[in-house]
């Protein structure tokens, strides 16, 4: 992995990265800011992740989707009848002609995903300059084709949502979320029907994904950190010391508890020859072992 030194704004301590099987398949990983999560730290979340994967054309990003893709995403769609169905945050389909105008008015979209069929998504509008009137006139002439509220950035509180509702649920990408809970490793929310291919990524957007040697198709639950130099803000979790290696405890993927090295939050210098020779993973057991007097905050 090769990461630009240069960080976009925070939302929060949240994470989120590109993430490719064994099949060549994306997914999109949710770190939540305890972690652990992958070294370096990048401060990305998803609406600025996936906005890297396509080409930059006048501030819109040229999704490279498949037709495939592209019409599972356009299943997601609603009638529109009323300008209440258009919000911020919305995939939309008109004709192109009426994105075009919409622009003109003060419309932001960041997201194409085919500039013939008129499909972008719409990040905001600009209420000054956007006249209600216009997207009436629009609705009107049938100009609109349909239109789905879908905000791209994951918040924690979308954790554990049945996948039909999940935000980023007709998207080509798998979804992995990590939660606060000790019991459970980052769990599989969405499953694409077309997978996009890590060769439809940008270039940009490879410098921001790691691979591992798994199937998403067979891992319902996937903790990286098993498999990836990993980091943590404050371990929620238990922790101990070993060799001048901190580990921290965590759920597993394929079952169990064990405890993964960690480094402090945003730690950027070399990683010693020790700490890459200690083993990954240690003291594998069936059940959590309550060790509170080790609860520690890892800070630089």
């Amino acid at each position: 992995m090769v990461i630009d030194k240069e960080y976009p704004a925070t939302h929060s301590m949240d994470t989120a990265w590109f993430v490719c099987d064994l099949d060549g398949n994306v997914a999109i990983f949710q770190f939540e800011e305890d972690g652990p999560g992958p070294i370096p730290f990048t401060d990305l979340h998803t609406d600025e992740l996936i906005p890297m994967l396509g080409e930059q054309l006048n501030g819109c990003s040229i999704m490279p989707f498949t037709k495939e893709q592209i019409d599972e995403l356009k299943a997601g769609l609603n009638p529109v009848s009323s300008i209440t169905d258009i919000r911020w945050n919305c995939n939309i389909l008109a004709k192109p002609n009426s994105i075009k105008e919409l622009i003109e008015s003060g419309a932001k979209f960041d997201l194409c995903y085919s500039k013939e069929e008129g499909f972008y998504h719409l990040e905001y509008f600009d209420s000054d300059l956007l006249k209600e009137d216009l997207i009436e006139k629009l609705i009107e002439r049938g100009d609109i084709y349909g239109a789905q509220e879908c905000d791209i950035e994951i918040y924690f509180s979308d954790n554990r949502k049945d996948q039909s509702e999940h935000r980023l649920a007709h998207f080509p990408f798998y979804v992995y979320e990590q939660t606060r809970c000790i019991n459970c490793p980052p769990e599989r929310v969405v499953v694409p029907k077309y997978p996009m291919k890590e060769g439809q990524m940008s270039e940009k957007a490879r410098k921001y994904m790691f691979k591992l040697p798994v199937r998403f198709a067979d891992k319902a639950k996937l903790e990286p950190a098993e498999y990836i130099d990993s980091q943590c803000w404050l371990f929620n979790n238990q922790t101990k010391e070993v060799n001048g290696v901190t580990y921290m405890q965590v759920a597993l993927t394929d079952g169990g508890y064990g405890y993964v090295k960690v480094m402090p939050y945003r730690y950027e210098q070399e990683l010693s020859e020790e700490w890459k020779s200690a083993p990954r993973v240690i003291d594998k057991g069936d059940e959590y072992v309550d060790i509170c007097d080790n609860y520690i905050e890892m800070k630089d």
